[in-house]
C-alpha cells in the first residue's frame, strides 16, 4: 500500500479507502517507511568550524549602542532590502531562482 500511494498520480486517501483503512494510518506507514535522515548537529558545527564557515561572534560592549554606518538605497519606499544573496545552480549549471 505504501509503494502504491507513492506512485505518481495516486492519492493516499484513495489508496487507503480502496484497502479499507484510515488515511492517517497510511500516512503513518509512509513516514515509517521513509525515515528522515538524522542530522548530527555537533558534527555539522565541527565541520563548519574546521572549514572556517562560522560567523564571527559579535562582542557586545556594555553601554555602547550599535551603530549603523552604512546607507541603504532602494528604488521606492517601503521596499525590503537584504544584503544576503543565495544562488542555487541546477545540475546542468544553470542558475535556479
Amino acid at each position: 500500500m505504501v509503494r502504491e500511494s507513492l506512485e505518481p498520480g495516486h492519492s493516499v486517501s484513495v489508496v487507503a479507502r480502496r484497502h479499507g483503512i484510515n488515511p492517517n494510518q497510511l500516512f503513518h506507514w509512509r513516514k515509517l517507511w521513509q525515515p528522515e535522515p538524522e542530522v548530527n548537529v555537533k558534527r555539522v558545527y565541527r565541520v563548519m568550524r574546521d572549514h572556517d564557515l562560522l560567523l564571527e561572534k559579535r562582542r557586545k560592549q556594555p553601554g555602547v549602542a550599535r551603530r549603523h554606518e552604512g546607507r541603504v538605497a532602494v528604488g521606492e519606499s517601503n521596499t525590503r532590502w537584504c544584503s544576503d544573496g543565495f544562488e542555487f545552480h541546477c545540475d546542468d549549471g544553470a542558475s535556479c531562482v
